[in-house]
């Protein structure tokens, strides 16, 4: 009985909806209009974008709770899941009529009409409770729901002009650098979707103004301006295109300026091996990233520059020297003329010699020496001249003469006013410039305790806490035989020192007296032969077949030793450390290059009561303890904390009072970048005078050649001369050497 009422029921509703499914098959603009028409897709689409939050489940418990009051009984045989029936989805479209009849009587419609999916009431047959839910679009085609997705809203002008623009510029980029700082500029403008940082529809904004203002001031710190290209930025409002263009100029320039403030516009380790140094890496997206969000780009700016205390004392005062003029100067001892006169070879006497030393800083042994051309004037005559220099007659470079006579040539160019007159008294603005950018190659944190060496002045400091606690001379490496210019730290120390003897040693001062038979010479320096762990005898080996250099010779602990009593040791592949030295004197003289490329310390022990004082809380009397004869030998004592050593070449330094010092280019490293950075030299083209590239074509050469008839020599001797990296050894020829000549082994150490 029930269920053939049901049955009735459902005819009657059928026979209801007829007309209005004619009526909306003839109103439909579709040739084939009817319930298939209606995708399940289609509607959800549609239902989504008319703000339904959820319409994956249409049967859901809710609806069916809203509808329940105008059920009757009857409503308990609805399906359970509606939409999952393809005829039940087909019919929706055509049951709003039915939906609107039968329950009108019983529930206010309207609400559960518009948001769900099914009404129950509407009919007990199946398709009967999805009917509400589709009453709304059921006047819709199918095809206009499918399209209308959410649409994203329109790319601003600029924003797309922008965008072009970049896609544009990429083919421009030639070189690495331009390639990998265009990569790093569109993602940043890609993750803001072509968002402009300086400009806006109206023209550039605040932020631009002050950073185009900004860097038109390069020049006060000591970088040049015409670098940063900023002519033509619009003045008001322009076309997206201009717009977006000058947005391009003055995001480029931002990022060579961050590229010029940390040294990148001269990489030293181009230009010697001996300047071991390299601009601080830029992360252009990071750098764009702090701007587009920074409240003042110029103070943004000024922080991208060396922080250091020295890099502004000296800042300032090149904006001083740029300011006052150069002819009113304190007196300087070094003013002198040289007369022309005679030619003074080493061992003569001379009054003029006087004037030389008064010139160049060298004093005399004795009161009544002042006026001989002695080895210590000549060999500053030889450092001022240089080690080469150019025949007027062949134009050919000639190597100069180890003791330079003082002839007329050499009377001018000492003469310090010809060279006022070609530099001034002052230092040079291009002095100035060069040695700004030197700070621009130390690390931005120098440490809070470091050892600052600076070469030129042969002076280094323990500076704590930005306050210099210890200052001794030290002694450093020839212009020939260099110490490099690096940053690394100080691991540990040794007490009682034994000495490896670098490869030129071994060639210049060892060799021709073990190629003469005088095998006691090693016994005489208390050196020793070692391979591995055995010690071999001099009378072993064949000097003739022997590659000197491939040997490991040691020199142990002792007066003689070099090194002295201490060793200070930050590793690095220089193989270069400072220490102390049995050659007291030397450390008396105005120019201290003598060494082999380490640092020699006046006052090592002091020296070494600071680093341990802090480091483990030790005494002078810890110290003096382990420098007894009889404590142990080759003793080292690991570091806690390991210290920075700044090995810098400053040939200009400034103080708090503004006053500058100025020491003498001993190395020619102010030439080279200068020649680089502000006259426009190619740095390979400069590198090819740099000694360091003399003794690379050298060792090249031994390379090929080593030593006569290496193809006899077994090898298995261990060491090796390069890794001293002092300078090659002449090219030995087949034959016996003389025997030691007045020229000793420690002339070939000392420098003296």
């Amino acid at each position: 009985m029930r269920r053939a009422a049901l049955c009735l029921l459902s005819t009657l509703a059928l026979a209801a909806v007829q007309p209005a499914i004619a009526q909306e098959a003839a109103q439909s603009a579709q040739p084939a209009p009817g319930p298939a028409a209606a995708d399940p897709a289609a509607l959800s689409s549609k239902t989504r974008s008319e703000g339904e939050a959820n319409f994956s489940a249409p049967a859901a418990p809710a609806t069916a709770s809203e509808a329940a009051p105008a059920a009757d009984a009857q409503a308990t045989v609805t399906p359970a899941a509606p939409s999952s029936d393809p005829i039940t989805t087909s019919s929706i479209p055509d049951a709003k009529p039915a939906s609107d009849a039968a329950p009108a009587a019983s529930e206010p419609p309207a609400t559960p009409a518009s948001q769900d999916t099914a009404s129950p009431a509407a009919a007990p047959a199946t398709p009967a409770p999805e009917a509400p839910a589709t009453a709304a679009p059921s006047t819709t085609p199918a095809p206009p729901p499918a399209v209308a997705a959410p649409a994203e809203p329109p790319v601003p002008p600029l924003n797309a002009a922008l965008i072009a623009a970049l896609e544009s510029s990429q083919r421009s980029a030639r070189q690495a650098q331009d390639r990998e700082w265009h990569e790093a500029i569109s993602a940043f403008y890609a993750a803001r979707k072509g968002l402009p940082v300086w400009t806006t529809d109206s023209g550039l904004n605040t932020a631009a103004l002050a950073l185009s203002a900004e860097i038109g001031r390069a020049d006060d710190w000591g970088l040049d301006p015409k670098a940063f290209d900023l002519t033509g930025l619009p003045q008001g409002s322009a076309s997206p295109e201009a717009l977006a263009a000058a947005e391009l100029k003055l995001t480029r320039a931002l990022v060579t300026y961050a590229w010029h403030a940390r040294g990148g516009r001269v990489d030293p380790s181009q230009l010697s091996k001996w300047l071991d140094q390299s601009p601080r890496p830029l992360d252009v997206k990071a750098l764009l990233e702090q701007f587009a969000t920074v409240s003042d780009p110029s103070v943004a700016l000024q922080k991208l520059h060396p922080q250091h205390r020295q890099f502004e004392l000296l800042r300032q005062a090149y904006l001083k020297a740029r300011g006052v003029k150069t002819e009113v100067q304190e007196e300087d001892p070094r003013d002198v003329t040289i007369p022309n006169g005679p030619v003074v070879r080493l061992g003569d006497r001379h009054p003029h010699v006087e004037l030389v030393r008064k010139r160049l800083e060298v004093p005399a042994q004795s009161r009544d020496d002042a006026d001989l051309y002695d080895e210590d004037v000549a060999a500053a005559v030889r450092r001022f001249l240089g080690a080469t220099y150019r025949d007027s007659r062949t134009g050919k470079t000639v190597q100069r003469a180890t003791h330079p006579a003082l002839t007329n040539a050499a009377r001018s160019s000492l003469s310090r006013k010809t060279m006022q007159q070609a530099e001034g008294r002052q230092p040079s603005l291009k002095q100035y410039l060069v040695n700004l950018e030197r700070w621009r190659w130390l690390p931005e944190q120098l440490g809070t305790t470091y050892i600052w060496n600076n070469l030129p002045e042969y002076v280094t400091r323990v500076v704590r806490n930005g306050s210099v606690v210890f200052q001794e001379r030290i002694i450093v490496g020839k212009p020939t035989n260099q110490t490099p210019v690096f940053s690394d730290e100080m691991q540990f120390v040794v007490f009682h020192p034994d000495w490896g003897v670098p490869g030129t040693i071994k060639v210049q001062d060892l060799l021709p007296a073990l190629q003469s038979g005088d095998d006691s010479v090693l016994a005489r320096r208390n050196m020793r032969i070692v391979n591995g762990n055995r010690t071999v005898r001099a009378y072993e080996i064949d000097w003739e077949r022997t590659d000197i250099r491939r040997l490991s010779i040691i020199q142990d602990p002792g007066p003689s030793n070099p090194l002295g009593q201490l060793k200070f040791m930050f590793p690095n592949k220089h193989d270069v450390y400072m220490h102390d030295t049995p050659t007291k004197n030397l450390f008396e003289t105005p120019v201290r290059a003598y060494s082999f490329g380490c640092i020699r310390v006046r006052n090592p022990v002091r020296f070494a009561e600071l680093i341990f004082g802090q480091d483990r809380n030790w005494s002078m009397t810890d110290i003096s303890e382990r420098l007894r004869p009889n404590a142990p030998q080759v003793n080292r004592v690991d570091l806690n904390r390991r210290i920075p050593v700044h090995n810098t070449y400053f040939t200009l330094t400034a103080d708090e009072h503004g006053k500058v010092t100025r020491f003498a280019d001993v190395y020619g490293h102010d030439q080279r970048i200068q020649a680089v950075l502000l006259d426009g030299q190619r740095p390979e083209v400069v590198a090819r005078s740099d000694p360091a590239a003399a003794l690379d074509r050298k060792v090249k050469e031994l390379a090929a050649n080593p030593a006569p008839r290496r193809e006899n020599y077994s090898g298995g001797w261990g060491g090796g001369w390069g890794g001293w990296g002092w300078g090659p050894p002449p090219q030995q020829q087949g034959r016996r050497a003389r025997g030691p000549s007045s020229n000793d082994f420690f002339s070939g150490i000392f420098g003296n």
